[in-house]
């Protein structure tokens, strides 16, 4: 027993502590990958190099190809570093397919449950992820990140089909575990924040979560240089040579966004770090010209601003948030001494053992949590399979040991 808990202490504190990072961003990515220029996907690359986000949203992804493009040549060039969500074409609007889609680094993130959301418009893509990080409490954080596109164009009747797909956000977000962090990335298409319902929806003290703008920065944002430093689109004086549909005038409204629960204000094991937020590649001089025009030098360099002005018609959104926690990646599961394990370390009910190989019963393996106390949960062998219940386990990371072969696994309980 005792090479068990010895096993188990130098697992846990494998990793010092101390504060880590999350970089964000959402970026709209006008109708990728049949849009010209062709070599886009490259010149993506080139911009998601100067930010190196961790949590990457997206929308106008056209088809699966795009998302595999993004992820292969944009984001994982030189390591193996990120994987994608499964594609699920639209379920709203089939006659415009354009999808939402998150990319993430899986050496602090782990997937661990995606939904998409039908409306009248578009779809809201919902994503849970667990960070990969070792903690003395033995509590786990999560974050739960939505993807919209939120109705174009001004006029009442686009206004109420906004605020109806914000209703369904919330509706869903109901769902959200206490303790959870929220963050809602979109091209929300707001004009103002004083005749927009939606973003008076978003704001609004009495929502099942409460959301904030990381910047509280209301205000009559299209058109008005008092919020030239925020704006996102568009970063084209015109879109001749860039496709159909494309949006042209120079950087004049802000219409995309990053909003975030109000607890990621609060102090805790993650926060919104301040003054992070921005719109990446604006240097705040660019009213109503292109993105890449020289007179609009600053922060970022011509050579980001000229790849923002190629890529898309908008600029993303970025930010940081910090923990106190370091990160450590989840690994892939081995085959360790012949164990197997079919469905994998990402448990929802019970975790499945494969021991057909190998002479072990059902008490040879046992559970630990993050502080090294023994679970008691109820562990059966059924044929070549045993079976432990996690049912009635809270979300988190915990420790599979297998005393007769001395191996240990993580666990990562949804």
């Amino acid at each position: 027993m005792k090479r068990v808990f010895t096993l188990l202490f130098l697992l846990i504190n494998a990793v010092a502590y101390g504060q880590d990072t999350l970089n964000v961003m959402f970026y709209n990515l006008y109708r990728f990958p049949v849009m010209p220029p062709a070599n886009r996907q490259t010149i993506l690359k080139d911009i998601l190099d100067s930010y190196h986000p961790d949590i990457f949203m997206t929308c106008e992804l056209v088809n699966e190809s795009g998302a595999d493009h993004i992820l292969n040549v944009s984001l994982n060039h030189q390591q193996q570093r990120y994987l994608r969500a499964p594609f699920v074409f639209t379920q709203s609007d089939t006659t415009d397919p354009l999808q939402q889609m998150v990319f993430y680094n899986k050496e602090k993130l782990t997937l661990v449950q995606q939904r998409t959301y039908k409306t009248t418009v578009r779809d809201i893509n919902h994503y849970t992820f667990l960070l990969n990080t070792e903690n003395i409490a033995g509590d786990s954080i999560f974050i739960d990140a939505f993807v919209t596109h939120l109705k174009s164009s001004e006029g009442p009747a686009n206004r109420q089909l906004r605020l109806g797909m914000i209703d369904t956000f919330f509706n869903h977000v109901e769902d959200v575990p206490n303790g959870h962090y929220v963050l809602l990335g979109g091209d929300f298409n707001f004009y103002s924040a004083y005749n927009e319902p939606a973003y008076q929806k978003l704001i609004a003290t009495n929502n099942p979560v409460t959301m904030v703008d990381p910047i509280h920065m209301p205000g009559k944002w299209s058109n008005n240089d008092s919020f030239k430093a925020i704006h996102t689109q568009a970063t084209r004086i015109s879109s001749e040579g860039f496709g159909t549909g494309g949006a042209s005038g120079g950087m004049d409204d802000r219409f995309d966004y990053i909003m975030m629960s109000q607890n990621l204000e609060q102090t805790g094991v993650l926060q919104y770090i301040q003054d992070s937020y921005k719109a990446y590649g604006n240097n705040g001089n660019c009213f109503n010209n292109r993105i890449d025009a020289y007179d609009c030098d600053g922060e970022y360099p011509l050579e980001l601003r000229q790849n923002l002005y190629k890529m898309s018609d908008h600029v993303p959104i970025v930010m940081q948030l910090k923990t106190d926690r370091h990160f450590t990646s989840v690994p892939q599961l081995p085959v360790a001494a012949g164990i197997k394990f079919p469905n994998g370390n990402m448990v929802k009910d019970f975790l499945i053992i494969d021991v057909n190989k190998i002479r072990l019963a059902a008490n040879d393996f046992a559970v630990y949590n993050s502080l090294g106390q023994k679970m008691l949960l109820k562990t059966e062998r059924n044929g070549t399979f045993i079976s432990i219940d996690f049912r009635n386990v809270k979300p988190g990371i915990y420790y599979l040991i297998c005393a007769g072969k001395n191996v240990s696994f993580k666990i990562v309980r949804m």
